[in-house]
């Protein structure tokens, strides 16, 4: 069981990290459009 959670808590963790990654290339690219 800890090492199926410990993948579970991984997989959440990268995803998030991946999901800040998008947000800052959206924020980037609407910079662009308004300027």
């Amino acid at each position: 069981m800890p090492t199926s959670t410990d993948t579970t808590l991984l997989s959440i963790d990268e995803y998030s990290t991946v999901s800040v990654d998008m947000t800052h290339i959206l924020v980037a690219m609407l910079e662009g459009r308004s300027e």
